[in-house]
């Protein structure tokens, strides 16, 4: 499983509460706007809650045209929907312009493609991203991304080998140490699989 990808809905729908929350307490939005964004944020959540998922889009979809300060956690919350519905055209479309702001844009599409069950796209924009990226501090993630893939899609030997150059590249003690636990995980799976082989009597 990739990691995270259990928590970030939920995480998604709390950034959205407190990006709504901030913007009024730093006063980047009027009072009045701010009432009015609630507002929606309320219904959205309640069609979530009715299972009215195709209302609650509709009315993510105003707010992030609506609201700049509280565009990006709405588009990560759409994502999560259209994720969770089996949309895929829409929930690439809503995470290529989210993910204009994320840290690492390709890492964040590569990693919606993989909960969209696109695995080989996904691993293709990992392996781009790392072509380009020298930092051993944001190059030892995107390996375990890309180990978690290969995973996946049945290739633990390749996995190890990736969370092995994973372990190489680490640039201090503590990421060393989580590439070994992944490492171990994945070379456990890899042995567990390995056929019992029948003692043959001399």
């Amino acid at each position: 499983m990739i990691h995270g990808l259990q928590t970030r809905p939920v995480l998604n729908a709390v950034l959205l509460a407190a990006a709504v929350t901030l913007s009024a307490t730093a006063g980047s939005v009027r009072s009045d706007d701010v009432e009015a964004i609630n507002v929606l944020r309320q219904r959205a959540e309640l069609a979530e809650r009715d299972g009215r998922t195709n209302d609650a889009l509709r009315v993510y979809a105003v707010m992030a045209e609506r609201e700049p300060a509280c565009a990006q956690p709405v588009m990560l919350r759409m994502v999560d929907l259209y994720v969770a519905s089996r949309e895929a055209g829409p929930a690439l479309a809503w995470a290529a312009r989210a993910a204009v702001r994320q840290p690492v844009p390709h890492a964040y599409l590569a990693e919606v493609h993989a909960r969209l069950g696109q695995l080989k796209e996904a691993e293709l924009l990992v392996r781009e991203t790392l072509r380009a990226e020298s930092d051993p501090r944001r190059r030892v993630p995107l390996l375990w991304q890309l180990a978690e893939l290969q995973v996946r899609r049945g290739e633990l030997q390749a996995g190890a080998a990736t969370l092995v150059s994973a372990r190489a590249s680490a640039p201090d003690d503590a990421t060393k140490a989580q590439c070994e636990r992944r490492l171990a995980a994945v070379r456990g799976r890899a042995a567990a699989r390995q056929p019992v082989q029948a003692e043959v009597a001399p």
